[in-house]
This record gives C-alpha cells, sequence and structure tokens, in this order.
C-alpha cells in the first residue's frame, strides 16, 4: 500500500513538474542572421524541448535575429515567426508548431482551473481514477483523498472513469469545484468465472483465471474450438500445425513449454469430465476459464502442472421451449503457391538451358518445342495441363447448428445437434463431423440437484 501511494504521489509529482517546467524553461541566445531550424536545434539543445512540424508549413531557411539573456521561451517564439502565420501548441515536453493556431493542451491560454473530488457510492474517495478534459489528452489522475486539479477550457466536459466502476461524463459550466459520485460495475464484477472448485463472481476472485463467454467466441465463427479461442486469452499460446480440415488442432501451451522431455498440454476438462476440444461443437460451449496458475489448478494435483482449460456447456433454463439455429458458410483458398511453369514449351526449353550451362545435352529439340508452341497442334498429342490449378481447390466450408432449450423450476433440459462439412484444398481432404449434446438437471431437494450430459461425436 505504501508503495502504490508512493507511485502515485511521484506519478502527480511529474505531471506538475511538466507544467512547471513549461511555463519557467529559459534560455539563452544570441545568434544574427541564422535559420529559423538552426534556432530551433539551439532551443533543443537547451532544454527538454522537442519540436514537431510540417516542413510543408514552417520555413526553415528563413534567415532571423534573435537576442535573448534567460528569456522565457515562449516570447522567443513569438519573436521568431513574428509576422508570419505559424503557431505553436505545447503536449508535455513537445512544441507543436503549426499554420492553424490551436490550444495549447497543458500550458493553455485560455480556460479556467477546476477542482473537485471522486468518491464512490459509500462516500470514501476512489485513489487514482482517471479525470481527462473529452476529445482531448488533458488529464489528471485523483490523489489519495480522490481530489484533483484541472486547467480546461471554458465549455469543457470531464471524463471520469476507474476500473470496476461506470465512467461518468460531466458538463463543467460555470462551476469550480466539483464533487463526482462513482457507480460500481455490478455487471462486470457479478460476472460468473468458472473455478476448479465451482464458480465465483470475479470480483472475489483473486487467483490467475481467465475467461471467455459465449458471446466473445460467437465473434470468430470457426469450425474448431481452439482456432477460436487463438488470441482471445493472455498466456494462452496454440499453434496451428496444419491446415487440413479435421486436423488443424494443433498445441496450446499456458504461460510457455514447461518441460522439454515431458508433454506441454494442459489438462482440459470439459463440465468436469476429460475430454478434447475437437469433440465439441462451438455452438453448444457456454464459457471457457482459463487457470494459469498454481493455485488456481491446485485441485486437480499433478495433472494440471501445465495449466486446465476448463470448459462449460450450455444447459437448459427454466421457461418455455425455445428453438435456436445457426448457420455459417466461408470458404478458403491457398494464399500463395509460388510461380509454377506449368506449360510445356516453356519447361523444355528451360530444361535445355540449364543443360546447356551445366555442360550435358539437351534433351528437347527445336522441332518439338515448336509443336507445343503451335495454337493449331493437336492437344491430345502435344497437350498442355495446369496441374497446380487442376490439384489445389476452393475449399467451402458449411455448419449447421439447432438445438431447443427449455424446462420447469424442478427440471431443465438442453439438447442440440450440430453439424460441419469442410472441404480440404487438395482432393480426399474433406472432413465431416455430426456432434450431439443433451444436458439435463432435475432439483430433486432444496441441496440436492442432479444432472445427466451426453455427448456424442461422429467424424470422418
Amino acid at each position: 500500500m505504501k508503495l502504490s501511494v508512493f507511485l502515485l504521489l511521484c506519478s502527480i509529482g511529474l505531471a506538475q513538474a511538466t507544467d512547471s517546467y513549461a511555463q519557467k524553461a529559459t534560455v539563452i541566445l544570441e545568434m544574427r542572421n541564422q535559420t529559423v531550424k538552426e534556432v530551433l536545434d539551439e532551443i533543443e539543445e537547451q532544454s527538454d524541448f522537442s519540436f514537431f512540424f510540417n516542413i510543408k508549413h514552417v520555413d526553415l531557411n528563413r534567415r532571423v535575429s534573435v537576442v535573448a539573456k534567460k528569456s522565457d521561451i515562449f516570447k522567443v517564439l513569438e519573436t521568431v515567426f513574428a509576422g508570419t502565420d505559424v503557431h505553436y501548441s505545447v503536449v508535455d515536453k513537445k512544441i507543436i508548431l503549426s499554420t492553424e493556431k490551436q490550444e495549447s493542451l497543458i500550458v493553455q491560454q485560455k480556460g479556467k482551473t477546476i477542482t473537485g473530488v471522486v468518491k464512490d457510492q459509500n462516500g470514501d474517495p476512489v485513489i487514482g481514477a482517471n479525470v481527462i478534459e473529452k476529445g482531448t489528452t488533458n488529464g489528471v489522475i485523483t490523489d489519495i483523498d480522490g481530489k484533483f486539479s484541472l486547467t480546461v477550457s471554458n465549455k469543457a466536459t470531464i471524463q471520469v472513469s476507474y476500473i470496476g466502476y461506470l465512467g461518468q461524463e460531466v458538463t463543467v459550466g460555470d462551476r469550480t469545484d466539483l464533487t463526482i459520485a462513482l457507480k460500481e460495475n455490478s455487471q462486470e464484477l457479478d460476472e460468473v468465472v468458472v473455478v476448479g472448485y465451482g464458480v465465483q463472481k470475479k470480483v472475489n476472485l483473486t487467483g490467475a483465471v481467465a475467461s471467455v463467454s459465449s458471446k466473445d467466441l460467437a465473434e470468430r465463427p470457426q469450425p474448431n474450438v481452439q482456432n477460436m479461442i487463438q488470441g482471445k486469452v493472455t498466456g494462452l499460446q496454440i499453434v496451428t500445425n496444419t491446415g487440413q480440415p479435421g486436423r488443424d488442432s494443433g498445441s496450446i501451451l499456458i504461460r510457455g513449454k514447461g518441460s522439454f522431455g515431458a508433454d506441454s498440454a494442459p489438462l482440459i476438462l470439459v463440465d468436469g469430465v476429460v475430454g478434447e476440444f475437437s469433440a465439441l461443437s462451438p455452438d453448444d460451449i457456454e464459457s471457457i476459464s482459463v487457470l494459469k496458475d498454481a493455485a488456481s489448478a491446485s485441485i486437480y494435483g499433478a495433472r494440471a502442472a501445465n495449466g486446465v482449460i476448463l470448459v462449460t456447456t450450455k444447459k437448459g433454463k427454466a421457461g418455455k421451449a425455445q428453438i435456436s439455429y445457426s448457420f455459417n458458410y466461408g470458404w478458403q483458398q491457398a494464399t500463395k503457391l509460388g510461380d509454377q511453369i506449368w506449360d510445356s514449351a516453356t519447361y523444355m526449353e528451360m530444361y535445355n538451358q540449364m543443360a546447356d550451362r551445366m555442360g550435358g545435352r539437351t534433351k528437347y529439340s527445336q522441332e518439338m518445342i515448336d509443336r507445343y508452341k503451335d495454337p493449331n497442334r493437336n492437344k491430345l498429342l502435344y497437350p498442355d495441363y495446369n496441374w497446380m490449378e487442376e490439384t489445389f481447390k476452393t475449399g467451402h466450408t458449411m455448419s449447421h447448428n439447432v438445438g431447443i432449450n427449455g424446462g420447469t423450476e424442478k427440471v431443465t433440459y438442453n439438447v442440440s445437434l450440430g453439424y460441419l462439412d469442410q472441404e480440404g484444398l487438395l482432393p480426399n481432404h474433406d472432413y465431416r463431423r455430426l456432434t450431439g449434446l443433451m444436458n439435463l438437471e432435475a432439483q430433486v431437494h432444496d441441496r440436492i440437484k442432479i444432472g445427466q450430459r451426453l455427448n456424442f461425436i461422429m467424424e470422418r
């Protein structure tokens, strides 16, 4: 806690130091008949400022004379660009030169300073909340008492945000002192995450657990569940070894390879039972949780040495029966086949050139080559066939999934059937899969619930 407060105070001190430096920085110059570029270079040499500009808008070769003894940098710039339409604005320790007058984001010439305090629903100060003027990068963070001070434009709107709370926008108006109350983001904190010993809310979660919901999976329609979560979880590495349909599962690593001599694949559990992603239809998944640290996966013992992936399938919900249907269609092509020589005449000419350079005898006569080049030739005797084009084709992918969900307060059910037809890029590499899932749950007593899950897969 002490370290966090120290870092927070350091951040506030740096922000204030930048503002103070921008206002108090001075330079000593005695430059006569020098170019604008030479003057700007000298200012950068004597200060921590850097200049940014478009060379089309600023004449760097124009000659000026500047004599300054500990003069304010901005007064020097006004002298250098007097009589021109070049203006400057300051962002941190960067001076931006442009032909359009921009209001400085840090050292503002116009505006007012507002103060305020950010609290939570209980009236306690929120430390480290972000307070930003909307539409700019002008902002600060609240101190240990939840207070802030910020210079904004006259018609400003400020945005206040903090992790776990709903963001707010406040119009400043004529006020100079604000009290802002943030509300907790109950939807985010109450989100349920599956862990090894049941389920928990995110707000109570302490281990290294990452979750992917069915909504996240729906954003990336893929025939393979493993490919759907690729890039969705930090620390989860998925390497696809082949693009062949039905064999594109690849390898999974959680936080790198655990052993060079042993298998480093994580333990995959589907509704508490050891399973595989390949046996599941993406439409049947409710959520996926990845247990990445030893504390989260310790309940599974040595089998969880490489991490654990928990898959929860969709279950029935009390209410009228609801029927759902989804359909996805896509296609795939070889990304690059390279420059191939498929016409016979070109092949024979290049073969003869190679043989000639190597000191050997040419294999094909010029008469034979001319026969293949003749557009009126007998194509049965002298064929030209593009085997590459004939071998590789466009692979079409179709998936269908139909389900029914419903039940009463005592008994719920979820039944689904999925079919996948995926064509390969090469002949005899097609893949077809039929999956089925049936989840039944019954509340036989206030403290007793029984359930049954039936899952099958047929593939060829």
